[in-house]
């Protein structure tokens, strides 16, 4: 995003470019937590609560019942 800035003369350096991906929060480790089907339940249950419309709660829900990423639910036709 600071490069777009610096590109279009909207700002005048990156303040970030020496900033490198493994000074930024550690060392990445895979994980194996996964939702129980109570947490899903709750989830599901909260959802219409957060005042999100509708079609973003079947989007949340299809990514969490099949595992696909965000960007193939949305784009999906």
């Amino acid at each position: 995003m600071f490069n777009f800035g610096v590109e279009r003369d909207l700002i005048q350096g990156n303040p970030i470019s020496t900033v490198k991906k493994k000074s930024v929060g550690g060392l990445e480790k895979s994980r194996t937590r996964a939702l129980e089907f109570e947490e899903v339940i709750q989830v599901f249950e909260r959802l219409p609560k957060l005042g999100i419309s509708q079609q973003v709660i079947y989007a949340l829900k299809c990514i969490t019942l099949t595992g696909c990423r965000p960007i193939e639910v949305t784009g999906a036709q």
